[in-house]
């Protein structure tokens, strides 16, 4: 048995591993689930998923950061954006 160093990146068995992101079926379940909380609530502009790197967030965008929004939603985090008044543009002809 040699007692070599093991480099910083190399896993050993206390090395916890990483649970992968929420799947995108869990996310559209949360992201019905948080549409229905904050219908009608005033300042929020949309909700809608948005892709991380080994899963999904359910993405809220509203007027101003004083909006409350949950943190998580069944397991699935929620990334706020504050856009400000978001405005349908006239098409152009």
């Amino acid at each position: 048995m040699t007692n070599a160093p093991r480099s910083a990146t190399e896993p050993t068995s206390r090395t916890p591993r990483r649970r992968p992101g929420p799947t995108l079926s869990a996310a559209r379940g949360a992201q019905r689930r948080l549409r229905a909380q904050l219908a009608g609530r005033s300042g929020v502009c949309g909700v809608g998923l948005a892709r991380t790197g080994d899963g999904y967030v359910l993405r809220v965008n509203v007027v101003d950061a004083c909006v409350d929004v949950p943190a998580e939603v069944d397991g699935v985090p929620v990334d706020v954006c504050t856009t400000g008044r978001l405005t349908a543009q006239p098409a152009e002809s």
